[in-house]
């Protein structure tokens, strides 16, 4: 395990919320992996499925409500930490966020960025 980035670092969130198969939970990994591995960023990964993503990466234990993996912190969904809001968002493929995360990156002061991540697709 890797340990968790210095606090100086302006941490980024990463909102997942698992569709319908693996690839989301996976994506979403990568990225916070690539984030915190390659650019030195404190990420953390808010998955609602933490079930998924173990069962691609055995490692994680899903009952646990936040770990550390890979320089990532991934925390389940339901149980989202009360320690404020990152510099940047991400709402990965269109999850969402609720009120009161939006509320609190609109209160941010500089304002928080929201990056809606997507992907392009066939289906109708």
């Amino acid at each position: 395990m890797v340990s968790p980035p210095s606090t100086a670092v302006p941490r980024w969130d990463i909102h997942c919320q698992v569709v319908d198969n693996y690839g989301d939970a996976a994506v979403c990994f990568r990225l916070a992996r690539a984030l915190a591995l390659e650019h030195g960023l404190a990420v953390r990964l808010l998955i609602d499925q933490p079930r998924v993503l173990a069962a691609l990466r055995p490692e994680l234990r899903p009952e646990r409500r936040r770990q550390w993996l890979e320089g990532v912190e991934v925390v389940d969904r339901a149980h989202t930490p009360a320690d404020g809001v990152a510099a940047v968002t991400i709402d990965a493929f269109g999850g969402g966020l609720d009120a009161t995360q939006q509320q609190a990156l609109a209160s941010r002061r500089p304002p928080g960025l929201w990056i809606v991540l997507e992907y392009p697709t066939a289906e109708t």
